[in-house]
């Protein structure tokens, strides 16, 4: 019986799978074919495919191939999209190990792990964590590739951005302002990188209550965005969304709902009526109409986010814990007690189990919840 090497072994696994290609190169088609499905949504597809395409490389190359890094890295940033935290942070985790055991400890790569795993636990809130790869990553980029390139740019916005996230707005204004020099200087000012950190900046600005400047860097950005990607980019459609936001905490509903209601048409018109992207915009629809107490025209839209939710991303996601806990406010705000506690202890229970009970988020909604269960005991002893 004729003894196989590795690479026929491999054929004979990609046949079983039903793939085609016969060369783990050649598995940059599925590797799109991914990340189209990611795209449209369809959150298992892609993940099927991103691990058959992980499967064949690791059993042709070894499980130690740089060629790993970049499915470790799509399949880490998909699992995160699904809510499922704890499968993605080990898969950051061993892109960084094969990195820095392959290339060594000196190498632009290692930063951009370091950054990939700081960007992580910054969307977990792991704060300080997360300013210690950030830094890490500064310092490596600027020993190697230097101060004035896009790579540190690109970690100073990240950097700048957490302090943000965490009211230190002076030091994330300077990063932001450094990131910003680096992009117009290197990239020029109309470049969409560019338009990247004004958009960053401009968020800044409008947290810091500076709305006159804020909308003028969001007007900016958006201007290089619809000239580079196109009105309906989603890049571009982010942009709008912060000017809503922006609207918004001045009060200006109306042109809040108006750009909510475009942003809305846009992404039903390219992705369908029930894309995952739908749900946050009609949440933030909602939360607009609840700001001008139009609870009848605010139900139907958080409840449509819900079903979205459900559907694509199933009961324990984070976005639809979100969803749960904005109809749970809006029915506590109507004095529907008894519905928004169902709503409550379901938002709560997925918080828990997904963040932990001592994670911010989980934090308010407990908070809420004693106020509305405080709420019912009064109405309960009026009647």
């Amino acid at each position: 019986m004729p003894k196989y090497g590795a690479s026929h072994q491999a054929i004979c696994y990609i046949q079983h799978t039903g793939f085609l290609f016969r060369h783990p190169i050649a598995t940059s088609g599925p590797v799109k074919q991914a990340a189209l499905s990611e795209s449209q949504g369809k959150y298992e597809q892609a993940e099927q495919l991103y691990q058959r395409v992980l499967a064949i490389r690791q059993h042709v190359l070894g499980p130690n191939h740089p060629s790993t890094v970049g499915i470790l890295n799509n399949l880490a940033a998909l699992y995160i999209k699904q809510g499922k935290y704890d499968l993605a942070e080990p898969l950051y985790q061993r892109a960084l190990m094969i990195r820095k055991k392959v290339l060594g400890p000196e190498h632009p790569n290692i930063a951009q792990s370091l950054n990939n795993l700081g960007m992580y636990y910054h969307q977990q809130k792991r704060y300080e964590q997360a300013e210690l790869l950030y830094q890490r990553a500064l310092i490596l980029n600027q020993r190697i590739l230097g101060s004035c390139h896009t790579e540190t740019a690109h970690v100073l916005n990240n950097l700048a951005s957490l302090y943000s996230d965490q009211d230190k707005c002076e030091q994330a204004e300077e990063l932001y302002q450094q990131a910003l020099m680096i992009r117009e200087k290197v990239l020029g000012p109309n470049h969409t990188e560019t338009a990247h950190v004004l958009n960053n900046l401009a968020s800044l600005f409008s947290k810091q209550g500076k709305c006159e400047q804020a909308e003028e860097l969001f007007r900016r950005a958006l201007e290089i965005m619809e000239q580079r990607l196109g009105y309906d980019h989603p890049i571009t459609i982010q942009t709008f969304n912060n000017l809503a936001t922006l609207y918004q905490n001045q009060k200006k509903y109306e042109k809040a709902e108006m750009f909510f209601k475009y942003i809305l048409k846009v992404y039903e018109k390219m992705l369908g009526p029930a894309h995952p992207n739908l749900a946050q915009y009609l949440y933030r629809l909602g939360v607009s109409y609840c700001s001008r107490e139009q609870f009848d025209q605010a139900e139907p839209v958080f409840q449509r986010a819900l079903s979205i939710c459900k559907k694509t991303l199933g009961l324990m996601h984070i976005d639809t814990a979100h969803s749960l806990y904005a109809l749970a406010m809006l029915y506590s705000h109507q004095g529907r007690y008894e519905q928004a506690r169902d709503l409550f202890e379901q938002a709560l229970t997925i918080n828990q189990e997904m963040l932990g009970p001592d994670h911010p988020d989980t934090r308010i909604i407990v908070h809420n919840y004693e106020k509305l269960m405080e709420k019912r005991r009064v109405n309960e002893e009026i009647e």
